[in-house]
């Protein structure tokens, strides 16, 4: 599974007779590969295909799908090259250690790693990691396990102000909250939320107050209380996108002023990058316009935005036209996209980015057949 996530509901907009046009050009950027990162077998270093990334605090937690691992590396602002810092072997703690899996790091400000996720080619429920828990030392980057609870199976994300996680759960097409214990910060699974749009890809809104999910044909969102848990909001239909079924790769982006949310959905001979208007007050959606696109944004799988909101970067997978890390610029008061370039060496057909927005650094997993990921600098 590659991002088996997305959004939903056409709540009465305006439909534009002709696409948005995204332009051509737009104003200079440069994008740096400063290094690549091998396997290494002396150091123990195993990165066949590395298909998700995260960032939290000073580390970088990089999951390999063929290895069953989730390795951890330490960036260091003055070397091109994060030092590597050990791994979690998942698979073989799970008592599979020839599996192959897909697992999603959180990592809490209270040096708690979690671990989510599915086995490969997951069909149901059945092939779900559960949720692991570990203690991390974020001296040496080692992580000590103190238990494994049943979930569905999905990706886990942390909610605003650290108090639980949600867990997107794709065959059940929930978004669970995960309670963590004030004290050992021990997982158990709370509410449910359901709802058209649930279980896919998620985004928060900047101010933590709605979650976005999206799904092959639509949007939802639920409230955010404080204490995390979460109620269902509504969705927003995607049917002027023409979804298809059975995508290939699909992503959702929240931009940081809150104004609007992106969707990009991708299978064979179909593409599609959707704009929504979102209320910034109660978080509802509305479909805004079908977006034109370079052929180089074809095939997004994950889209991220500097802070000021007006530059954004997508990774886009194998099999199409894209199969790059690209790179956009964004009109803040329409919310159209002008593409703007592709980065040197990075026509491989990345699966996962993982952007640092203090560095201007960004981290671009491999695809299948890679033993590498690769580390680009912004200017």
């Amino acid at each position: 599974m590659n991002s088996t996530f997305l959004l939903a509901m056409f709540c009465g907009a305006t439909i534009l007779a002709r696409p948005a046009l995204a332009q051509q050009a737009a104003e200079s950027q440069t994008i740096q590969l400063v290094a690549q990162v091998k396997e290494d077998a002396e150091k123990d270093i195993r990165l066949n295909w590395v298909n998700y990334m995260a960032l939290y605090g000073e580390h970088l937690f990089v999951s390999a799908h063929r290895d069953g691992r989730v390795n951890v590396f330490k960036p260091d602002a003055a070397a091109a090259t994060p030092r590597f810092c050990g791994f979690v072997d998942l698979a073989v703690e799970l008592k599979f250690p020839h599996r192959h899996l897909d697992a999603f790091p959180v990592l809490s400000a209270k040096n708690l790693l979690y671990l989510s996720g599915m086995w490969t080619h997951a069909g149901s429920n059945r092939d779900s990691l559960g949720l692991s828990w570990y203690r991390f030392d974020p001296k040496d980057g080692s992580a000590r396990r103190l238990g494994t609870i049943p979930c569905d199976a999905g990706q886990i994300l942390p909610a605003p102000g650290g108090k639980c996680l949600y867990l997107t759960a794709v065959f059940s097409k929930a978004v669970y909250t995960v309670e963590l214990d004030e004290a050992t910060g021990a997982p158990t699974i709370g509410g449910k939320v359901t709802g058209r749009g649930m279980g896919g890809d998620c985004g928060l809104s900047p101010d933590g107050k709605q979650l976005y999910s999206l799904d092959e044909q639509a949007v939802g969102w639920a409230q955010a209380a404080a204490d995390g848990t979460l109620a269902y909001g509504g969705a927003c239909d995607l049917a002027p996108l023409s979804p298809q079924r059975n995508l290939r790769s699909q992503a959702i982006a929240v931009s940081p002023d809150g104004k609007h949310v992106y969707v990009a959905l991708w299978t064979y001979h179909y593409n599609a990058l959707g704009l929504l208007a979102r209320d910034e007050k109660s978080g509802t959606l509305v479909f805004r316009r079908k977006l034109e696109v370079d052929p180089n944004m074809f095939g997004i799988n994950r889209i991220v935005f500097t802070p000021d909101g007006k530059t954004g970067f997508y990774s886009s997978g194998t099999e199409n036209s894209g199969a790059c890390l690209g790179w956009f610029t964004r009109d803040p008061r329409s919310g159209r996209l002008r593409f703007g370039g592709v980065a040197e060496k990075s026509k491989f057909g990345p699966d996962h980015m993982a952007f640092d927005a203090a560095t201007g650094t960004i981290y671009l997993a491999g695809s299948a057949g890679t033993k590498y990921f690769n580390v680009y600098r912004c200017r």
